[in-house]
């Protein structure tokens, strides 16, 4: 292959992938449509600022906003209670909300989590502390479970404690001259252990 062959099958390869490349640089901002980036393909609309700002369209279907500080999301309409304002939805895949550095804070007049799948989990875990604080605190369920590897501590006014059928109370040397209840228990503990790690790996 000559020289001038090599150059013309350079540029018809360059043309083939530049074909609807533009770009722009006006004022600190770079508009480009079509235009090859590191790591993400071919970016269908890219709007980027000199500071590394911007918004960002991947033709292989990624979305990026990034901002150096902070990025809101507001709506300023006036809803009616049945309205919702906005969405955040997937229709595969995973939502992660991560603050690594700070809090993650849910506020609303009422704050629901819901598990759909039929063998759902919903799962919370702390590295110290979960606190439930409320005039009135209810759990409901098929069957309740309460684990501690030390100690439970179960305070009140007045305390009720009915099996509607039966009841068993065991203190550990009960437990292990009793085999059947022992075992009953570690079983137990065994089930409550794979509920609590969590489902999401």
């Amino acid at each position: 292959m000559t020289e001038e062959e090599l150059q013309q099958k350079i540029n018809e390869i360059v043309e083939k992938k530049l074909e609807n490349y533009f770009r722009q640089h006006y004022n600190g901002v770079e508009i480009v449509y079509g235009g090859p980036t590191v790591g993400h393909g071919i970016a269908e609309y890219s709007l980027t600022t000199d500071t590394k700002q911007g918004i960002q369209i991947y033709k292989q279907g990624n979305m990026k906003i990034g901002a150096n500080k902070s990025i809101e999301l507001r709506t300023h309409t006036k809803p009616k209670n049945t309205d919702t304002s906005i969405t955040l939805s997937s229709e595969s895949g995973n939502i992660v909300i991560e603050a690594k550095n700070g809090d993650v804070v849910l506020k609303g007049k009422n704050v629901q989590i819901e598990s759909t799948d039929a063998s759902g989990v919903v799962f919370i875990k702390s590295k110290k502390t979960i606190k439930l604080d409320a005039p009135r605190v209810d759990i409901e369920g098929t069957s309740v479970s309460v684990l501690a590897s030390s100690e439970v501590k179960i305070v009140a006014g007045s305390t009720t404690i009915h099996g509607e059928l039966g009841m068993e109370m065991s203190e550990g040397h009960e437990a292990i001259l009793n085999g059947s209840l022992l075992s009953r228990i570690i079983n137990g503990l065994e089930d409550i252990k794979k509920f609590f790690k969590s489902p999401c790996g």
